[in-house]
């Protein structure tokens, strides 16, 4: 359901349907953590009516961390947890331990009032979102791919947990953890692995975040767009 919602998103926007929203010829899908596993699926089931560019954060090529992730922060019913969602089905779940230790780095990494406020927000999925999956299948997408991940992500590339020793390390340029998402775009005319220092799973709220946004941007010059 939610890959139809933003493929008929992305259709949209090329045919200028969508209201207030201008009609653009090219479109380029920024996605974080889940929304990166959509990404990749949309650029496999619609590899030419899709995005024009993908560019994928907080994720790799096998979520090491991913199981242990959802083991450390305790789901349970949304409607249980906080008295805000009493009206959702139970399959909607809510983390009831404490996000810093499986979403942000070391400390000095980041603003803890960022992780406080954070912690403090809602954190509602869809046990749907985290169900087993198939084999993942390689994207016959031909055009510019760019993964940017944290290298202390210890969701996609450790163990769940910033706290475990030795600290995640999702390493650095060929061969490296993230660099091996490339093989999911064996046809992309260009990929590129961008891995900040110093940053966990939630790279927008590290101090590294400019630095991300700005290998982000100048990617994308570099492509031509």
């Amino acid at each position: 359901m939610q890959i139809s919602v933003v493929y008929s998103i992305l259709r949209g926007i090329r045919a200028g349907s969508l209201p207030g929203v201008p009609k653009y010829d090219k479109v380029i899908m920024g996605t974080h953590s889940y929304g990166s596993v959509l990404g990749r699926l949309i650029s496999t089931i619609f590899p030419t009516s899709g995005a024009d560019a993908y560019i994928l954060t907080a994720t790799a090529a096998n979520l090491t961390g991913l199981q242990q992730f959802i083991a450390n922060i305790g789901p349970r019913a949304a409607s249980v947890v906080d008295s805000r969602f009493e009206g959702l089905a139970p399959a909607y779940l809510s983390a009831t331990k404490n996000i810093r230790e499986v979403i942000y780095g070391l400390d000095g990494s980041f603003d803890p009032k960022i992780a406080e406020w954070d912690a403090a927000s809602p954190h509602v999925f869809g046990v749907g979102e985290i169900a087993g999956r198939g084999a993942t299948v390689p994207s016959s997408f031909a055009g510019p791919v760019m993964v940017i991940s944290g290298r202390q992500d210890q969701i996609a590339c450790g163990n769940g947990s910033i706290f475990d020793h030795p600290t995640v390390d999702c390493g650095l340029g060929p061969g490296s953890h993230v660099d091996e998402t490339r093989s999911l775009f064996p046809k992309a005319t260009e990929f590129q692995a961008y891995v900040p220092e110093n940053t966990a799973h939630n790279l927008n709220t590290h101090y590294s975040a400019p630095e991300s946004f700005g290998a982000a941007h100048t990617w994308l010059e570099s492509v031509g767009f």
